[in-house]
């Protein structure tokens, strides 16, 4: 199952996570971790973003709906034929009929979350881990010696065997599910600022509600949310990877913070959500429990 494909999925606990790949968007970065500098077709190009998301500098483009297969591959091959280029990254979503405006899409950049069994096998194996997938580790051991709950960050170079980070997770789970629990790409959300510049053409508003999510030592989810005058929104509700809802809670003033209990939730990917009265997604964030 490759990056062109419809769908792409990893296992998460040895179950099957699927998501849809999102074809309006290309994700790519440069040698120099530097905005593609060069002009594109408004006809075929709605909007460009240079995303910097902590370490990470990378190039978004939003293609035009109505522009055709044969145009998006004309430019999507430019961009990769260029001396500069180093890397692209799956779109994906789980709401393949979602727009700009919904936040619901995400790019699996050249980072994976690996989980082991127990504290004994990832001190036995993550060496050997690291060596055979060519693994950059990125999160350090604690002081106290602790494996943090056995999850560990790794960087990897996208290569001929491992174009991206969903393909990576997949395989390592199934040539390691023995003493592998999850391997999961690490997602991040395509939307950083409030309005995506079109070079010249209007620009596409993205403005949504201010939303922000802590995850406070892994005991509660505080969550705060301001509804900027979007009076469409009626709730905040928190689901898993499999779209199960753990938590709803109606927002009755403009302002307002919530705290959630999540000292239960096993380690994972949540989102929070805040929806429409037909609960329908405005504004999604992304927390990991450990």
């Amino acid at each position: 199952m490759g990056q062109g494909e419809d769908k792409l999925a990893w296992y998460y606990d040895g179950s099957v996570m699927e998501w849809q790949v999102q074809p309006d968007v290309f994700a790519f970065r440069m040698k120099n971790h530097g905005q593609y500098e060069q002009a594109y077709d408004p006809q075929i190009v709605e909007a460009s973003i240079f995303r910097q998301h902590n370490e990470d500098k990378i190039n978004l483009v939003f293609f035009n709906a109505a522009s055709s297969p044969t145009q998006r591959r004309a430019i999507i091959e430019g961009i990769t034929s260029n001396a500069a280029f180093e890397a692209s990254f799956p779109s994906i979503t789980m709401a393949p009929e979602a727009v700009y405006t919904e936040n619901l899409w995400y790019f699996a950049n050249d980072k994976i979350l690996v989980k082991f069994k127990n504290d004994s096998i990832a001190r036995a194996y993550l060496d050997d881990l690291k060596l055979r997938y060519a693994l950059t580790q990125v999160n350090d051991l604690p002081a106290n010696g602790s494996l943090d709950a056995f999850t560990f960050i790794f960087r990897f170079q996208p290569n001929e065997l491992y174009s991206n980070a969903i393909i990576l997770s997949r395989t390592m789970f199934v040539q390691d599910s023995s003493i592998l629990s999850s391997v999961e790409p690490n997602l991040v959300k395509v939307y950083s600022q409030p309005v995506i510049s079109t070079g010249g053409t209007a620009d596409i508003d993205v403005r949504e509600a201010a939303f922000y999510v802590v995850n406070d030592h892994n005991l509660n989810l505080i969550i705060c949310s301001k509804k900027n005058g979007l009076n469409s929104i009626e709730r905040v509700t928190v689901y898993d990877l499999f779209g199960r809802e753990l938590y709803t809670h109606p927002l009755t003033t403009d302002n307002e913070r919530n705290e959630v209990d999540i000292s239960n939730y096993s380690s994972g990917i949540y989102f929070a959500c805040l929806e429409d009265v037909n609960r329908k997604a405005i504004s999604t964030r992304k927390f990991k429990k450990f």
